[in-house]
């Protein structure tokens, strides 16, 4: 299967052309292979650029869109519109050609970036909060930074990954047993690692994928019974 993988959720925008085949080494299971791959910080505007990367990557693989078996998107949870656009153009795609859409977290991924059973992926979730899953934890949270430890063993020996990770380095690692890896290509999501969770003979309904938020979104807190009407004439803040 040739898939095209797309991830988001952060400032940096993740393309990757992968092929799954079964291994017989496995005894049958599936292996991955990146087949070419791009990364770029977008400072979190996707919009203008993803299409265009789309078109770019296929270049690279010598492919077009009609080569593809199917696509792959990373479901967050990260910022809001950046999971809702690459989540969108995916959907369209796949619907224009109809070939598979699956999704798989981006928490789950990125936990996938460095060797080991104890990695924590931590995501910027902004309002000086966090996004994690990783170790114990088999769904993504969300908590502030000084929080982590009433979730996971402060005592083990953490390796975290992740913008999040980076950004509050000093009060995740200051009183634990946690590191950080040097490399920071190892921080930002890399769309190749949603390949892996991919099981093929399990293909969702587009009506069903959805953005793992996690969290109620800033229209949801401030607006709980929904946005005022044009009646009552109240500007929206930006």
């Amino acid at each position: 299967m040739l898939i095209l993988c797309i991830d988001t959720a952060t400032s940096t925008e993740s393309i990757a052309l992968v092929r799954i085949n079964k291994d017989p080494i496995l005894g049958g299971g599936l292996s991955t292979t990146t087949l070419a791959d791009r990364h770029s910080d977008r400072g979190g505007i996707h919009g203008p650029h993803l299409l265009d990367d789309v078109h770019l990557i296929l270049e690279d693989g010598g492919f077009t869109l009609a080569d593809l078996d199917g696509f792959c998107v990373g479901l967050g949870p990260g910022s809001f519109t950046g999971l809702r656009i690459s989540l969108a153009t995916l959907k369209g795609l796949s619907l224009a050609t109809q070939k598979p859409l699956y999704g798989v977290r981006t928490t789950q991924a990125l936990c996938r970036a460095v060797d080991g059973d104890n990695v924590v992926a931590v995501i910027d979730a902004r309002r000086g909060e966090i996004y994690i899953e990783g170790g114990s934890l088999a769904e993504p949270l969300c908590c502030h930074p000084s929080d982590i430890w009433s979730f996971l063993d402060p005592s083990s020996p953490w390796t975290l990954v992740g913008d999040g990770a980076v950004k509050y380095q000093e009060e995740l690692t200051h009183s634990s047993n946690a590191t950080l890896p040097s490399n920071p290509d190892l921080h930002a999501p890399q769309a190749a690692l949603l390949a892996p969770f991919i099981k093929p003979d399990e293909i969702p309904k587009l009506s069903i994928l959805e953005p793992v938020y996690v969290r109620k979104s800033d229209a949801e807190i401030n607006y709980p019974d929904g946005f005022p009407d044009a009646a009552n004439k109240v500007p929206r803040t930006r």
